[in-house]
């Protein structure tokens, strides 16, 4: 996929005369990404008369999974900074939690080209060499998952907790004075009961009952 990346956009500058440049780390050591960006963008002199300010360049921390884009004074109309941050947060990211880094940085870069208007899009030539190095999917980000979806799924969970736990206590059967019961769950103290009896939890070995011979009331009921 890299191989392909970097024809592309060499390709897409022959073209019409503007870079992308696509720098990835490993961490942000500490820095903060947007100031990297930027300190990157002057050394590489990507704003300077060299290039007519038509520069774009992305960079993406790995370890923190943050990313950002820097726009040269040339490319301010086509690619606005709010159109930049959508790029990369409805096609990076998310593509990336969902997908993979291989199938994020392809469909990040297609679309990048496409916000740009790209003759390689127009023609399917930039869809083409990305398909040929292993592009899966369609050309759109995966879709958001529904609030609705989370609820659902933290409900089931909470549901088949409690039901564990009241089948694992409602075997235990005590006998008192006034007749037998059963533990619930949900009941003060009862939440240790299955958690020692899958030796997670250490149950407190019973106090020794006294043994002398005067009057008491040991296990009266």
């Amino acid at each position: 996929m890299k191989n392909a990346l970097d024809t592309l956009l060499s390709e897409h500058e022959r073209i019409t005369g503007e870079r992308i440049v696509l720098a990835l780390f490993r961490s942000t050591a500490g820095a903060d990404p947007a100031q990297k960006a930027t300190e990157l963008f002057n050394a590489w002199q990507l704003n300077s008369s060299l290039t007519r300010g038509n520069s774009v360049l992305l960079v993406f921390f790995w370890k923190e999974r943050e990313a950002h884009i820097e726009i040269g004074y040339g490319m301010e109309a086509v690619l606005p900074e709010k159109e930049a941050e959508r790029i990369i947060s409805e096609f990076l990211i998310r593509d990336l939690d969902s997908s993979g880094p291989n199938r994020a940085l392809g469909l990040t870069v297609f679309e990048l080209l496409r916000t740009l208007e790209s003759p390689l899009v127009k023609s399917g030539e930039a869809e083409r060499a990305l398909r040929s190095a292993g592009f899966q999917g369609p050309w759109a980000p995966a879709p958001r998952q529904p609030l609705w979806l989370w609820i659902l799924g933290f409900a089931a969970s909470g549901g088949l907790l409690l039901f564990t736990l009241y089948w694992l206590t409602s075997a235990e059967v005590h006998f008192s004075r006034y007749g037998n019961f059963r533990l619930r769950p949900w009941e003060l103290g009862n939440w240790k009961k299955p958690l020692i009896r899958l030796g997670i939890l250490r149950s407190k070995s019973p106090r020794p009952e006294h043994l002398g011979t005067g009057g008491g009331t040991h296990g009266n009921w």
